[in-house]
């Protein structure tokens, strides 16, 4: 859903301005919900859709803290 999208951007934005080498939980964190998918025996195509929807929340996320905040305070 679109919404969750915006509000993984608005979510990432702020966890990368707290502490930038943040992806790397994010990373943890996104594959730590994958095998919990798997082990609930979700379908593949859910699976994939969310992943899809986090991966899209953290790409628009990351380039909108590099381009906001990042280039102009750091």
């Amino acid at each position: 859903k679109p919404i969750n999208i915006i509000i993984s951007s608005i979510l990432t934005i702020a966890f990368l301005s707290l502490y930038q080498a943040a992806l790397n939980t994010y990373a943890i964190f996104l594959l730590a919900f994958i095998i919990s998918d798997v082990v609930k025996k979700n379908s593949i195509s859910n699976i994939t859709k969310n992943t899809a929807s986090s991966v899209a929340g953290l790409i628009i996320g990351y380039f909108s803290y590099s381009y906001f905040i990042a280039k102009r305070l750091v």
